[in-house]
């Protein structure tokens, strides 16, 4: 028992589990390993590039870096979970739903998507440069929170789903300044079409200054 034992080209486990990298519920976590114990030390840096999503359920883990790379690629960090990366993260293409706490050193969104209800808690900030990030689910209403500043530039866009005149996203930068630029997509759903004058709070800053400008505005709008 506890051994392994090689047959006609697969590995037969008497008992026990295989566990690491590449086994079925394997969660990247970082750790300082045991004194003493050969290769106990561990640290990731965790790469998205196949089709497919990945769900933190329940989980709190800690990697190096995260880089979402692959257009079908994803990240799902329910509500109760945690990720956090000692060094700045990457969204290239895919998605990343925060619903629980993501906790990059800095979160560089350079396309796909990013989108949740729970909070982005971050060193030196959210920097949109390309991609989209919306509160919520896209095409859903919800309000998504960052801490450390957030600031759009070059394409990267704001999306806002509105669904009544008092229902839409927002996002709240709970610390640091929100600085605007890029664009701003606005998503009116179910047909909606708001009467002339309506407006609605889609963004705050609670400890911090709003400045700067969308460069382009769209929306869905007959």
């Amino acid at each position: 028992s506890g051994t392994l034992d090689w047959k006609t080209g697969q590995i037969a486990l008497n008992s026990g589990a295989l566990t690491g990298v590449g086994t079925s519920g394997f969660t990247p976590n970082n750790t300082d390993g045991v004194a003493g114990l050969q290769n106990s030390t561990r640290y990731f840096e965790v790469n998205l590039r196949a089709a497919g999503t990945i769900s933190m359920t329940d989980t709190t883990a800690t990697i190096d870096r995260l880089n979402v790379r692959g257009a079908q690629s994803g990240l799902n960090i329910k509500s109760g979970s945690s990720l956090t990366t000692m060094i700045s993260s990457y969204v290239d293409a895919g998605f990343v739903r925060v619903d629980g706490v993501f906790a990059p050193s800095q979160l560089n969104v350079l396309g796909g998507v990013v989108s949740g209800n729970g909070s982005i808690v971050t060193k030196t900030g959210v920097l949109v440069a390309s991609g989209t990030l919306t509160p919520g689910a896209v095409g859903g209403v919800g309000t998504l929170r960052i801490s450390g500043g957030a600031g759009f530039g070059g394409t990267g866009v704001l999306g806002i789903d509105v669904a009544s005149p008092t229902s839409a996203d927002r996002l709240i930068i709970v610390t640091g300044n929100l600085v605007l630029g890029g664009g701003l997509a606005v998503n009116f759903l179910d047909n909606y079409v708001p009467d002339f004058g309506t407006s609605w709070t889609i963004a705050t800053s609670e400890k911090g200054s709003i400045s700067g400008s969308f460069a382009m505005v769209a929306a869905n709008l007959p």
